[in-house]
């Protein structure tokens, strides 16, 4: 027997906790034991090794738990009984974040029209019957896709109603900054629309310095008043807090304000970093979070996070699964955060979809190929990494970028562990 290598161990009162990123199972044990299982697990008694086995945390020698990681892997990257589709219905925007990656609805500003809508719900319905997928996302993006509102309902109205007589179950959300949800557009947005994600950068006072209006003027007090509408409405809230190097000490203050909405129950919360994603962006470098400053910045931050939980993903985000983003032009991408670049991995035609090279480019990057990954107790959690940062950092989507996020995903798993299990430690 051998132990699995994506056991992690996190010390406990009475010794260890183990979990297993690849099955997420959870083990308390001795030091013993720990011992043991570093360093010859078969000397374990028959009993133990029984058990063990059942939940990964050992393995009989000839098995290859990087195939079976490869499994999962293909797996999610190439389903196809479900499959998402990012609409941007216009790139303008009325905010003018300066980290924006699509250069505030200046450098992008194509909008969508009626015709352009008819063919991408058009290649849209081709795509899930070629596929035979019968879980369908789809996401409302920009810009801010308020500005083209009767377009994006439309969009949905159609598409609710092509699956609804194809046997399919569709689901619709909308990524918009809040500060055109009124209480009309929720209440008419209601029967079409599962739910909304808004985004916060910290507490008032730093967040109205980065999601602000054009005149300069900040949106905290709008931002909330949108959460509030939402719910009263009936609409669900994702909320996405973003992390910078000049919001993470002050977060404590911002999460005072949201703890009523979070302890509803009906908010969901998303922390992220703050990172570079294009060129355009790069004149707010000074406060994104590194892959080095995540190390010591966000276990801090997860905290927060009412549900956090590790998650065997295997792939290392949603554009690796069957995912496909159209914009007003008919070009089609995997990474959201290239949209309007030349990194397009396909575009529309009169005779529907044509892929192009960087499709294949883009999802022919294989973690195990990266030697760093191929040894990671943590790859089942991360998939390698983003591929765009990569590709940033390195000219190749072939490359590891881990900088800080092993520490993160180990204080992330430790965070878990003690809150599921307070007995313990």
């Amino acid at each position: 027997m051998k132990s699995s290598m994506f056991n992690v161990f996190v010390p406990a009162k009475n010794g260890y906790c183990i979990y297993n990123t690849f099955n997420q199972s959870v083990l308390f044990c001795d030091e013993e034991l720990k011992n043991a299982l570093e360093s010859n697990p078969d000397v374990l008694p028959s009993e133990y090794g029984a058990s063990l086995k059942k939940i990964g945390v050992i393995l009989e020698d000839t098995t290859d738990e990087l195939l079976a990681y490869k499994y999962r892997y293909d797996c999610k990257a190439f389903e196809t009984h479900k499959i998402q589709f990012v609409v941007v219905t216009t790139y303008k925007c009325n905010l003018a974040c300066p980290y924006c990656y699509e250069g505030k609805g200046e450098v992008y500003s194509q909008k969508m029209d009626y015709e352009m809508a008819e063919k991408i719900m058009k290649a849209m319905q081709n795509r899930i019957l070629h596929l035979q997928s019968k879980y369908i996302t789809l996401i409302l993006f920009g810009g801010e896709p308020l500005l083209n509102f009767d377009v994006g309902v439309e969009i949905i109205k159609k598409m609710g109603a092509w699956c609804k007589n194809h046997d399919t179950v569709l689901r619709t959300f909308m990524v918009t900054n809040g500060t055109l949800l009124t209480k009309e557009i929720c209440d008419l947005l209601r029967d079409h629309i599962d739910g909304v994600q808004l985004t916060v950068d910290g507490p008032q006072l730093y967040h109205d310095t980065t999601r602000i209006y054009k005149n300069g003027k900040g949106t905290y007090t709008d931002v909330i008043c949108a959460l509030k509408t939402a719910l009263e409405c009936g609409v669900n809230v994702s909320l996405r807090v973003q992390i910078s190097k000049e919001n993470c000490h002050s977060m404590d203050q911002l999460f005072q304000d949201l703890s009523p909405f979070l302890e509803s129950g009906k908010v969901t919360l998303n922390i992220a970093p703050l990172s570079r994603y294009s060129g355009i962006c790069s004149n707010f470098s000074s406060q994104f979070l590194e892959k080095e400053d995540q190390e010591t910045v966000l276990p801090a931050v997860l905290q927060y996070n009412p549900h956090l939980q590790p998650g065997a993903h295997c792939i290392p985000c949603v554009a690796f699964s069957n995912s496909f983003i159209f914009d007003g032009n008919g070009d089609i991408y995997k990474c959201i955060t290239t949209v309007g670049e030349d990194k397009r991995i396909g575009y529309i035609s009169d005779k529907g979809i044509v892929f192009e090279p960087e499709l294949y480019t883009f999802m022919g990057r294989d973690p195990l190929k990266i030697p760093e990954c191929s040894t990671c107790c943590y790859l089942p959690l991360c998939g390698g990494g983003c591929p765009r940062t990569a590709f940033l950092t390195h000219g190749t989507y072939q490359s590891a970028v881990c900088g800080g996020s092993k520490k993160v995903h180990y204080e992330m798993i430790a965070a878990y562990v003690r809150r599921k299990f307070p007995e313990r430690f």
